[in-house]
């Protein structure tokens, strides 16, 4: 059964919503400008990568 307290209610509510912008703004600042950002570190070049779109032998 739930308390009737309520005063810290707003810390529940905005918490994941700012811990969310959060992390949007750590990826856009770890871009560091790259028109792509893909979760694999190193792309193989025979084979093409299915996450951002890497092409074998272009870079």
């Amino acid at each position: 059964m739930p308390a009737a307290d309520l005063a810290d209610l707003w810390l529940y509510l905005t918490a994941p919503v700012l811990g969310m912008l959060a992390a949007v703004e750590a990826f856009r600042f770890a871009r560091l400008g790259r028109a792509w950002f893909c979760a694999k570190l190193i792309h193989d070049d025979r084979y093409r990568c299915i996450h951002c779109g890497h092409q074998p032998g272009r870079r």
